[in-house]
C-alpha cells in the first residue's frame, strides 16, 4: 500500500504541474494576442523576415527598418 500512496501522490503532483502549465500558457497566449492587437492599433507595423539574410525587420509605411 505504501507504493500505491507514493504513486498516487506523484500522479496528483503531475496533474497539478500540468494544470499550472496550462494556466501559464493560456495567460501567455492572452498577452501575445493583446500585444499583437496593440501593435496593429499603433500603426499597423508588421514584422517581415528577410529570407535572403534571415534577419527580422519592421515594415513601416512603405519602408523597411532593421529591428535588431
Amino acid at each position: 500500500m505504501g507504493g500505491e500512496l507514493t504513486k498516487e501522490n506523484a500522479d496528483k503532483e503531475l496533474v497539478d504541474v500540468l494544470l499550472d502549465f496550462i494556466i501559464v500558457a493560456a495567460n501567455l497566449a492572452k498577452k501575445v494576442i493583446q500585444c499583437s492587437r496593440d501593435r496593429k492599433a499603433e500603426g499597423g507595423k508588421a514584422d517581415v523576415k528577410d529570407e535572403r539574410t534571415c534577419t527580422n525587420r519592421i515594415r513601416t509605411e512603405g519602408s523597411i527598418e532593421d529591428d535588431i
